[in-house]
């Protein structure tokens, strides 16, 4: 079923969260912290926080997980861990990457503004030259961050006459929640089109799939933010990172 209210939304997200770390749906719904073991990491690589407004999901490495919770045996149950916590108990984990990425999920009850999306349609295989030629105006860091390849399940683009000024692409999470990409071309920034791409590609999201739809962005993309508010995204979790030296 398609989600229809911003709750509804936020439970796919809690739900894929809860799948791909193999945690409890009951822990990740409950105030304080839950530590996630990841068997594939090694002592000293870095430790994940999702933080949300009162509870923090704590991956680590599972050979880091019996001190930790020995460490968070002396507080109480709805302790939520920060990085300077950890910093000053991990003498190992000293290099504080806060703010790292933040995540919002779009509320469905808000309808996408038809006269935003009205110079946008969707790409196909047909477009590859004219998205190999926007992809090549942007930053190999830019490309990275926005994580768009011609492959991916549904691309939509916004256009100038008949230029390709901004991209907009879905990277599906499992079967219920879809994150969305968006890259704009230098010449073309700070005028709304990527706002607008987005808000295409959302549209065509919860007319034609079940899925929620989230959208990831770097803590200081200032513009990222206003795009995700101004569209009806709300902020679901910030994540942080804390790094060995």
């Amino acid at each position: 079923m398609c989600p229809s209210t911003l709750k509804q939304a936020e439970a796919l997200v809690t739900a894929w969260y809860v799948d791909q770390y193999d945690c409890a749906l009951d822990d990740m719904n409950r105030p304080g912290t839950v530590i996630v073991a990841d068997p594939e990491r090694e002592a000293n690589d870095s430790l994940f926080l999702l933080i949300r407004a009162d509870q923090v999901m704590l991956r680590a490495p599972a050979a880091l997980v019996p001190r930790l919770r020995e460490l968070l045996a002396t507080e109480s149950d709805d302790f939520t861990v920060t990085t300077s916590w950890l910093r000053d108990r991990l003498p190992t984990h000293r290099r504080e990457v806060t703010d790292a990425g933040n995540l919002h999920v779009y509320d469905p009850a808000r309808a996408a503004a038809g006269d935003l999306i009205d110079k946008c349609r969707r790409l196909d295989g047909a477009d590859k030259e004219i998205f190999d030629a926007l992809q090549a105006a942007c930053t190999e860091e830019e490309r990275e961050a926005a994580e768009i390849d011609i492959d991916q399940p549904a691309i939509f683009g916004r256009f100038e006459q008949d230029k390709l000024t901004a991209l907009s692409a879905l990277l599906h999470f499992g079967d219920t929640v879809a994150d969305v990409g968006v890259l704009t071309h230098p010449q073309f920034r700070r005028r709304g089109h990527g706002r607008e791409v987005v808000a295409a590609i959302t549209a065509w999201t919860l007319a034609n799939t079940e899925r929620a739809v989230i959208y990831r962005y770097a803590g200081d993309n200032h513009a990222s933010r206003g795009v995700a508010t101004s569209l009806g995204f709300h902020h679901y979790a910030r994540m942080d990172l804390l790094r060995t030296d």
